[in-house]
Formats: C-alpha cells, sequence, structure tokens
C-alpha cells in the first residue's frame, strides 16, 4: 500500500463517533500498562548504608508502586499492594520481595515518601506502615447477545439506534436533531416544555371578526353602520334546538348581506348561511328570493339552482341556509392567470347555463344578476355548475326595480331604461361566455356611459325605436334634428367631455374626475370577430388538424356571440334556440362556407392592455 493510501485509511478509522456510542468508544480506548518487572529481594537495600535524609539515595529508595518496608512484620509475609497478580501465587519467600525501602529510625520515616508528590490514597492498617493504591476506571460491561426467534425476514434485518441519543420524535414521529427542535420545530418545544401556555383554549382565546366595519352602531350593539350583524369565528346563529350554526369562516358579501361558512351542530353537516341586513327593504326583497327558491327547488327538473334548506330570523336579521358549494367561475378564471378557459370547458359551462335559463324563462322568472361570481361549481374537480342569488330576481309580472344587473354584464335596455323581460339574461350569458373564453370581461365599463360607449364601439348602434323609448337615452344620445321637413330625427352617442358636462349641470358634481374615468380598452382589437379569431392559440404545440377544429369552433362561437349579444332583445336568441346552436349542439352541423381561411387568421395575438 502506498504512503497516500496508508494516510486515507488512517484518517477514516479517526473520523468522529455520534454522541450515542461515545461512552463505549471512550472505554476501549483506555491504555492498559503492561505488567511490571519484579523487585529487588526483600534485604537488597537493607544490606547497604543509606541515608534517608539525603536526596539522592532517597530518590533512588523510592518504592515503585508506593510501598514501604515494614520491619515489625515477618519479612517473609508478602505485602499488600503488590503491582502484579501473578506474584500472589508466587512461594511466600518470593513475594516478600515487594518490600521496597528498609525502615530505621529516622526522623524522615513519619511521612509517607509520596506525599509531597503525588494526592494519594494512603492504608494506615497496620501500625508504622502505609500504602498507595492508584484508582482504576471501572471496566466496560460485556454486552451479552441475546437469542432472539427469527419469526420473518424482518427479524433478520439489523435494528440500530431506533431512537438515537439527543434526538426525540416529531409530530410526523420523525427523529430530529436538537437544531432542528430549536429552529423549526420551536413551537413544539415549547408546547412540551410549557404545555398549558401553547394550549389553544376557545374560552380564554379572543374571537376572530368577520365582518368590516366592526364597530357596533345599530341594533343595540349588533350591527355596524352598514346595518350588517357583526359576526365572529364561532358565534352561534339561531336559537332553536335543531336549528343552530356554529359560524367557521366568511365566504363573501354583497348588497343584501353577508354569506358564512356554517356547521349545524345537531347533525355536523358544514352548510352557507346567507345574513340578509336588518333594514326592512333588503328583508322584503330576501323574503321573496325565500319564494323563489322554494318553488325552483320543488318545481324545477334539474339541479341547476343552489338548494335552500332551511330559514330563520336572529336579532331581526333573516338567515337563509344554503347547502355548501365550490369556488365560482371568477375564482376559476382567476386561478387561470385570466387566461381563457378550453374551448371544450366553455361549451360545457355554456350548456348548462342555457339550461338553466331556459328552465327560468318557462317559470317566466327573471335572474336580473347573472354573473361569474353567481355561478358556482359543485365540487371542485367537476365542470358541473348551479346558479346562486336570487336577491335581484322577480317574476316577469313584477318587474318594478330599474337598476338592475351588475355593469360589466347589463343589457342594453337596461341602460337605455326601456322595459326588459327574460332576454336581459341572455345578455348577460353572451358576457359570461365571452369572458370565459377571452378570461376578460368584454364590456368593463368604468361607469353607464363607458359601459355603453363600449358596447356600441363593438357591436354597433342600437336601433332608434330603442333610445326614442328609453328614459334615460339622452343622457348617453344627442339628439339631432331632421334636416327635411318630414324627416325624423337621429342620434348620435355623446362626447366624453359632453355626457361630463351634461353630469356637472344635472347632478351638480363638481368633481369631475369621480364622475367619468377616461376609457380603456383590454383588446388589441375593435370588433367582435376580430378579437375571438385573433385570441392566442391554447397550446403552441397543435398540429393542422387541432388548429383547424379549433378556428371552426371560434367561428361557431362568433356567430353564437353576435346572436345572443343582439342590441334588439326582440331579436335576441331565446335560451331554447340557443341550445339548439351548432356551438352548443355538435349534433347539428355548421354551415362553414363564410369562414375566413385560416393562413389568414393571427395565431399569436394575446389580450393587452392599453389605454387610448
Amino acid at each position: 500500500m502506498s504512503l497516500l493510501g496508508t494516510k486515507k485509511q488512517s484518517f477514516a478509522n479517526n473520523l468522529p463517533v455520534t454522541y450515542e456510542d461515545g461512552d463505549q468508544q471512550n472505554a476501549a480506548s483506555y491504555i492498559h500498562p503492561p505488567p511490571r518487572a519484579d523487585n529487588p529481594f526483600n534485604h537488597y537495600y537493607t544490606n547497604q548504608e543509606v541515608s534517608l535524609n539525603h536526596f539522592p539515595d532517597r530518590r533512588m529508595s523510592a518504592a515503585v508502586d508506593g510501598s514501604l518496608y515494614n520491619p515489625y512484620n515477618n519479612p517473609f509475609q508478602p505485602v499488600n499492594g503488590a503491582n502484579n497478580a501473578a506474584t500472589q501465587m508466587l512461594p511466600t519467600a518470593m513475594a516478600a520481595r515487594r518490600s521496597s525501602v528498609a525502615v530505621g529510625s529516622s526522623q524522615y520515616q513519619g511521612e509517607h515518601l509520596n506525599n509531597r508528590f503525588f494526592n494519594a490514597q494512603l492504608d494506615n492498617s497496620s501500625p508504622g506502615a502505609s500504602y498507595y493504591h492508584m484508582p482504576r476506571p471501572p471496566s466496560p460491561p460485556k454486552a451479552v447477545a441475546k437469542m432472539v426467534r427469527v419469526r420473518n425476514k424482518g427479524d433478520l434485518k439489523p435494528k440500530s439506534h431506533n431512537q438515537p441519543k439527543y434526538r426525540r420524535r416529531s409530530v410526523n414521529a420523525i427523529h430530529i436533531s436538537p437544531t432542528n427542535a430549536l429552529s423549526v420545530y420551536l413551537t413544539e418545544s415549547f408546547s412540551m416544555c410549557q404545555p398549558q401556555k401553547f394550549r389553544y383554549c376557545k374560552t380564554t382565546n379572543p374571537k376572530r371578526v368577520l365582518t368590516k366595519p366592526s364597530e357596533p352602531k345599530y341594533n343595540n350593539g349588533c350591527d355596524n353602520e352598514d346595518s350588517d350583524y357583526i359576526l365572529y369565528v364561532n358565534d352561534i346563529l339561531g336559537q332553536e334546538e335543531g336549528r343552530k350554526y356554529v359560524v367557521l369562516d366568511l365566504l363573501g358579501s354583497g348588497t343584501f348581506g353577508q354569506v358564512v361558512k356554517c356547521q349545524n351542530l345537531a347533525n355536523q353537516s358544514v352548510v352557507a348561511v346567507k345574513v340578509i341586513k336588518s333594514k326592512p327593504a333588503y328583508l322584503n326583497q330576501s323574503l321573496s328570493e325565500v319564494k323563489l327558491l322554494e318553488f325552483l327547488n320543488q318545481n324545477s327538473r334539474s339541479n341547476s339552482f343552489i338548494r335552500l334548506l332551511d330559514t330563520f330570523m336572529h336579532r331581526d336579521h333573516l338567515c337563509l341556509v344554503f347547502e355548501i358549494l365550490a369556488s365560482n367561475l371568477y375564482e376559476l378564471i382567476k386561478q387561470n392567470q385570466f387566461h381563457g378557459l378550453s374551448m371544450k370547458l366553455v361549451k360545457s359551462l355554456t350548456r348548462q347555463l342555457l339550461d338553466a335559463c331556459a328552465q327560468l324563462k318557462n317559470f317566466q322568472i327573471i335572474h336580473c344578476d347573472l354573473k361569474p361570481e353567481n355561478i358556482l361549481l359543485c365540487q371542485p374537480d367537476k365542470p358541473d355548475i348551479k346558479v346562486i342569488d336570487f336577491g335581484s330576481a322577480c317574476f316577469k309580472r313584477q318587474t318594478i326595480y330599474s337598476y338592475i344587473q351588475s355593469r360589466f354584464y347589463r343589457s342594453p335596455e337596461v341602460i337605455l331604461g326601456l322595459p326588459y323581460t327574460e332576454s336581459i339574461d341572455m345578455w348577460s350569458l353572451g358576457c359570461i361566455v365571452g369572458e370565459l373564453f377571452l378570461g376578460l370581461p368584454m364590456f368593463p365599463g368604468s361607469s353607464e356611459y363607458n359601459q355603453l360607449y363600449k358596447i356600441i364601439d363593438m357591436l354597433g348602434d342600437p336601433p332608434r325605436h330603442m333610445i326614442d323609448v328609453g328614459r334615460n337615452s339622452l343622457n348617453f344620445f344627442e339628439k339631432i334634428p331632421p334636416t327635411e321637413e318630414n324627416g325624423k330625427p337621429t342620434y348620435r352617442l355623446k362626447t366624453h367631455e359632453e355626457y361630463l358636462e351634461f353630469v356637472r349641470l344635472s347632478k351638480g358634481k363638481e368633481d369631475l374626475n369621480k364622475a367619468e374615468s377616461p376609457n380603456k380598452n383590454y383588446f388589441n382589437h375593435r370588433l367582435l370577430k376580430d378579437i375571438i379569431l385573433n385570441y392566442k392559440m391554447p397550446s403552441r404545440k397543435m398540429t393542422q388538424s387541432m388548429i383547424d377544429k379549433e378556428y371552426k369552433d371560434r367561428h361557431l362561437l362568433v356567430d353564437f356571440l353576435s346572436k345572443v349579444l343582439n342590441l334588439n332583445p326582440l331579436e335576441r336568441l331565446t335560451p331554447q334556440e340557443a341550445l339548439k346552436h351548432p356551438f352548443v349542439n355538435d349534433s347539428v352541423s355548421a354551415d362553414t362556407h363564410s369562414m375566413s381561411p385560416i393562413s389568414t387568421v393571427l395565431s399569436t395575438a394575446s389580450p393587452s392592455k392599453t389605454q387610448c
């Protein structure tokens, strides 16, 4: 073996050991001295003239094992404290040679010879003599192998260090080091030292408030300034047995109240409880919602609408108990980083929405607030959906409210102030379908004027008879007198500056920046067809056949949206007619002769935010 190999091997043999076998290693490393040689015979020093007061003689007369010659004992008697255990088996005359120094009547004899140099242990058992004993460490205990019965193959595997020294188990039953115990598992370590201080207790822990603002103002301190009930975690809603619900978390809040996640104390089921505001107007409208939901749950042929489980009053607040559902479509788009969903998923969701709208039309019910936030998934991993929030819903014969629908999904007839029917839900459905494909709202208006501006910019002007009848038309359009004698007046959409002047004169608002903000475009193209066809492809690894099918579906989507988003509500598709469209019904053959060639359509365009 070379010198380099020898050094590596010696270094490998001197690696540091762990804590658990440190005692065995120290005991094994103790060096046992070899047996000492016999001392001279007993009378070797007595026959010589030795003066113990003389330092060189005294140094030469030092005993090997610290013992002195005892003149009062038998000279042939064995002396205690012999170096070698083998000398005990020798004859007495030989063993007596262990004596080292002949002791006379000198004054030096009164003190042990080694007391000046060692912290020795003396034995004065016999008169005039003392013995020095060197302490020895105890010999390490020998581990005796135990016989273990072998029952399976696992018993043949070696088992060592089941729980190493200076290690403890964590929550996951893993041995952790002291460093991890004081860093990663610091809270767990402290809880083991002082379990009383690190124990979670509902009685001593403050309740987390869920309502904002949380300052009490009305209803004996139970409501805030918005008449919302101030909710806390672990609050109990309801007073009757079997109808008590403990509050777990906040799911959302809206115009009519708050929705919280609760648990029924009777059967431990998890539900969603909608707590309505204590104002009489919201209470009366919510009672109408209860009647509509009870009617739909009893007469609906499918599970397209959320189920109402229970209703009760709690401190002047109406509480509606619903089944718990998953996330809504807006959260689904948000999870996709506001990119469009796949065409297959868009078709599936559109078909379910049309089926729900068809049932509402058969019952002559108008939802009045269809939007992605009010369409929830039944389960997180399945595309089954249900329509929720019938707080603004009404029957066709009872359209008493004029300010309805969320702005992005508000139909032109509602903006202009025309009488409305179930067709406003179809307009909202078209806006939702376009948003599912694009990932962004189709008409993200900052105000009613900007909303109408975006609709006209993409789809064209509304029919003149709608502007003539609409009670809000002159807020957005400028009436131009006819040039001919028997002619009819025409209309032109006001400019941004003209609308601001109208707002200032009519409503007296001095802060015009709050009244209207500049228009902002979110797409590179202006018309509906160009936006859909030039939207980016879902994948870069698509074959030519996949690209052809994608553009075929996009042309069908353009045709579907152009008929659903018709500005004239009388010409807009009904839910029953839309269910027969080839975009939704794959069995219907599509008219593809009007499709533009694939090569003329850009496939790399994507939505971008630009300000005009």
